[in-house]
């Protein structure tokens, strides 16, 4: 298997996206918004959380649906499968303080795909690994120590880590001991020593969480946030029924309602049971009354009275019934279709009456003489034939013929004398007045202050007393409106909005009845406690309606509490959280990441019997390396264990959407060169899918990655961290490495310092192109083994490539071309003496910019390999 294979990405046929999005589809809505919240944010915020607890009330029905609405998205996972957006990077660390012995103005820049940072052993660099350790991923952390050397260091470490985030702004981030910084610790992982030996040794979690599984323990999170919410308004919820002891006396209807109230209690019928107003209240006093009366007097007085009453309120409802019949609906409609009738004659008998026969010529036409000439006319016409006139006739008075406008004008005069229309509106006339009269002989006013009806009703039923004076008063308006709408012809008419007080009335009747009934019948005893037990009752029912609001609340939260014990709570349980996470890792994770380990322990040369185990363990994914019933620690050799512990830490990498960068800290410690190579090409490898940094005193192994990068043409960035003067560590020298064959491979460097040295003048300009000479000079010294000697023999390796050979294509120009420019550069760069003249002193940056452009021109030609024959 290639190493191009093992890096490649790893992608389940099913996606954790895609399962999410399936598992959703059972989802209430408060789930399904729960979980594209968790998707999409990983942790939610407060508000967020209360978004979804209200969902989570009114699914239940123990809340009212939010207001504004909250949208839940209909793709839950917002993506098909994998991450669409670019991934972060480190760009930089800068401003380090108290961290080791690095000094102040010590900083690292990366490189988006690969940066190697060289430093021998105590030169500084593991202050720049403990810092990654620290603030990213690791299984192992290290603690950072002040220079102990210095007594004026700062004491308490701190660095600015800038990152570059998914939309490429970049963001700092403070470095300070104890700060997290979530995307750090999610997207970077580092390889180090320690982290190799807990990689081999423990079994405990993965040490990531595969993209899209960190939705589960935030979903587990978030029931027991809801389920502690729940609780709390649980809580806040009386349980107790206080309201049994406001009811004094015997039981009643009212009382035993209340003692039984429960999460299931009607309030319909407990609503009807507390109407009380002021019917009830004057029946109080009524029983107060015929108590007082029983108690003082005989039952006689109490019978007659209410026997008169009784004689006085059927005769009135009586009276009532039929005034109400007088003023209903049918009654004002008829009335107004009679009016309706009226207008529409009206306007008949106008156009063809005397009206229309007016003129500006003839004052008297439609006048009383007028209409009395055309009748004489029309008896005289008949005495001449029964159809005159017609074109033969002359007319009656001047005898002259008729024309024909003549004769349409007394076919006019004759419609107008037989006019039907005219004898109908007449007698509509009379049916109006008809009706204004019955309406105005209505008598409305019998319901006087002092009639026995009113005195009894104000005091025993004042709710009907009131009705009667407000129908009475309605009736008298409404007659008057009816009248005047008649009368004028108008054709506004009030509709009949009153109510037929019929049934009050013989409630009424019904209930002088029973208490003269209860008279007649019973002692005077038996009549007393019979009236104080209604009146108990009543006051019952009044103690009901003072705290019917109170009870209704106390009720429905009852209801709302065993909706919440009985339906909510038991939604809240995270197992089948945890149930799928587990089915979820079996699924779609467990077996690639078997599969995954195999290729990277091949790719390393440790293909050895690994037995790799995973098994969930309280909602976490549980894995262990071993060889039989033996740890790897007692079985392999260092160097295989560290090979072992590398695949599995790039295993996890590659089955980890999320992360973007891996930091590497001496990563082939222990290692033979044949196995320094793989190590050097996986890692080259891996800078092609996420960045790549690493730390390492190894030269050899740095070579190796400069070689294995120039292969993938990847161009790493180099940085050299060296001891300073008095042997003080921590001293980095950016773009910068004991060997820098990528870098001088190109003329990239010495055309950068031509650049600068245009900017400037005197002998600021004469240093850069000196300086800009030597890089070329360097350039040149590399192009001769790395291109046209195609590296039979490599620096820093004890290798011989013979067979490279064949690939060596001599041309004696060019190298007369080489040793030429290489000549020129020494000749200008700084440490070599040489007489004015023969520098050509001062050098210009016109003959630097000519030499770059000479060795752009050996590149090309040292880089073809001699043609195959």
């Amino acid at each position: 298997m290639t190493d191009q294979h093992v890096g490649a990405a790893v992608r389940p046929q099913s996606t954790v996206w895609d399962e999410l999005e399936s598992w959703a589809n059972g989802f209430s809505s408060w789930q399904r918004l729960l979980l594209a919240y968790a998707i999409r944010y990983g942790t939610l915020s407060t508000e967020q959380i209360e978004q979804v607890y209200s969902i989570f009330l009114h699914g239940f029905g123990l809340g009212d649906e939010p207001d504004p609405k909250v949208e839940v998205p209909t793709n839950i996972t917002g993506k098909a499968s994998g991450l669409g957006s670019q991934k972060p990077r480190l760009l930089r660390i800068h401003d380090v303080s108290g961290v080791n012995a690095l000094t102040a103005s010590a900083e690292l820049i990366f490189s988006p795909q690969l940066t190697l940072i060289y430093g021998g052993n105590g030169a500084g660099k593991s202050g720049f690994g403990r810092i990654l350790t620290n603030v990213c991923f690791s299984r192992a952390r290290h603690a950072i120590i002040p220079d102990i050397y210095d007594g004026t260091a700062p004491r308490k470490a701190s660095a600015t880590i800038v990152l570059v985030d998914h939309a490429g702004n970049e963001i700092p981030l403070v470095f300070d001991g104890t700060t997290e910084h979530a995307e750090l610790k999610k997207s970077f992982a580092v390889f180090d020593s320690s982290v190799a030996g807990k990689h081999l040794t423990d079994t405990g979690p993965l040490g990531f969480k595969p993209a899209g599984f960190d939705v589960f323990p935030e979903m587990a999170r978030i029931y027991g946030v809801l389920a502690q919410k729940l609780a709390a308004a649980a809580e806040r919820r009386p349980k107790q029924n206080r309201f049994v002891n406001a009811f004094i006396g015997h039981a009643t209807a009212a009382s035993a309602a209340v003692a039984a109230l429960g999460p299931k209690t009607d309030l319909v019928p407990l609503r009807k049971l507390a109407q009380y107003g002021k019917d009830e209240a004057a029946r109080v006093e009524e029983i107060q009354r015929l108590i007082l009366e029983l108690q003082s007097t005989s039952p006689e007085e109490s019978i007659r009275r209410l026997t008169e009453a009784r004689k006085s309120i059927e005769l009135l409802g009586e009276t009532v019934k039929q005034l109400h019949a007088a003023f209903s609906q049918n009654e004002r409609d008829g009335a107004k279709s009679l009016l309706t009738e009226f207008n529409e004659t009206a306007k008949k008998v106008a156009a063809t009456g005397a009206a229309s026969f007016k003129s500006d010529k003839l004052k008297g036409v439609g006048g009383p003489e007028w209409e009395r000439l055309i009748a004489a006319a029309y008896e005289s016409a008949a005495l001449e034939h029964d159809h005159y006139p017609d074109e033969t006739d002359s007319c009656l008075l001047c005898q002259q013929p008729l024309g024909d406008r003549a004769v349409a004008l007394f076919a006019r005069f004759w419609e107008f004398v037989d006019s039907q229309d005219r004898t109908a509106l007449a007698t509509l006339d009379n049916q109006i007045k008809a009706k204004i009269k019955g309406f105005e002989s209505l008598t409305l006013d019998i319901f006087g202050e002092d009639t026995v009806a009113r005195i009894y009703l104000r005091t025993a039923h004042p709710s009907l007393s009131d009705q009667i004076i407000q129908l009475l008063a309605t009736l008298k308006s409404d007659r008057t409106a009816i009248v005047v709408a008649l009368q004028k012809a108008g054709e506004t008419f009030p509709s009949d909005g009153t109510a037929d007080l019929t049934p009050a009335f013989e409630a009424v009747v019904s209930k002088i009845d029973a208490d003269i009934a209860d008279l007649k019948v019973l002692s005077v005893a038996e009549a007393v406690a019979k009236l104080d037990a209604e009146r108990v009752e009543l006051r019952h029912r009044e103690v009901l309606s003072k705290n019917l609001s109170d009870i209704e609340k106390y009720v429905a939260d009852l209801k709302w509490c065993h909706l919440a014990d009985s339906k909510a709570r038991p939604a809240l349980n995270p197992r089948h959280i945890t149930e799928k996470e587990g089915e979820l890792f079996s699924r779609v994770i467990a077996e690639t990441y078997r599969s995954r380990l195999g290729q990277e322990c091949s790719a390393l040369e440790c293909a050895i019997p690994v037995e790799f185990r995973t098994k969930g363990q309280k909602g976490q994914t549980i894995r262990s390396l071993a060889i039989k019933e033996f740890t790897l620690d007692q079985i392999l050799s260092e160097g295989e264990q560290r090979a072992v512990a590398l695949a599995d830490f790039l295993t996890e990498a590659a089955l980890n959407e999320l992360n973007a960068g891996l930091i590497f800290d001496d990563p082939v410690n222990s290692q033979d060169h044949q196995r320094k190579e793989r190590i050097a090409d996986r890692l080259v490898e891996e800078a092609k899918s996420r960045q790549v940094i690493i730390f390492t005193h190894d030269l050899l192994f740095f070579t190796k990655v400069c070689s294995a990068a120039e292969k993938a043409d990847i161009e790493p960035v180099t940085h050299w961290i060296q001891r300073g003067a008095k042997d003080k560590t921590g001293f980095v020298s950016l773009n910068d490495a004991p060997i820098s064959t990528p870098q001088y491979l190109k003329t990239k460097l010495a055309e950068e310092t031509l650049a600068q040295a245009q900017q400037l003048l005197g002998s600021a300009r004469v240093d850069l192109v000196r300086k800009g000479a030597g890089q070329l000079r360097r350039t040149i010294e590399e192009v001769v083994p790395h291109l046209l000697l195609k590296q039979v023999v490599k620096r820093w390796d004890d290798r011989i490539m013979v067979t490279a050979l064949r690939r060596v294509m001599w041309d004696q120009a060019l190298i007369e071309e080489i040793i030429e420019v290489f000549e020129l550069c020494s000749a200008i760069m700084e440490g070599h003496s040489h007489t004015e003249a023969g520098t050509e002193a001062p050098p210009t940056i016109e003959k630097l910019g000519q030499l770059v452009e000479r060795a752009k021109a050996i590149i090309a030609k040292a880089k073809p390999d001699r043609p195959k024959n």
